[in-house]
């Protein structure tokens, strides 16, 4: 069963569990999302992530990520200072029942 959409502000930290769709609000014209270097990208989609995105295309974060790890990212349209946004993976309560009920 997929997850539920996690919504997140463009220029805000959110929580989110890996392969879930991710609902970015607060998006006013172009934008674009992009990989730091050095930095593990966090998302199913090919970096950069601009914005408006075409079509039906689902924004996902990866599998495989760390939980109760910070994924960072760059953000082209929030102001310098807060041009630096984190995902932060989390076991998500419907991932974790489904765990249970198949134990």
């Amino acid at each position: 069963m997929p997850l539920s959409p996690v919504s997140a502000g463009i220029c805000s930290d959110f929580n989110g569990a890996c392969d879930q769709e991710v609902d970015f609000t607060g998006v006013a014209g172009s934008c674009s999302i992009s990989s730091i270097q050095g930095q593990t990208w966090p998302f199913q989609n090919a970096s950069p992530i601009n914005f408006p995105l075409p079509g039906n295309t689902k924004i996902k974060l990866a599998s495989g990520l760390s939980a109760g790890v910070q994924y960072q990212y760059s953000v082209s349209c929030c102001t310098t200072e807060a041009a630096t946004h984190h995902v932060t993976i989390v076991v998500s309560m419907e991932r974790e029942a489904e765990h249970r009920k198949a134990s």
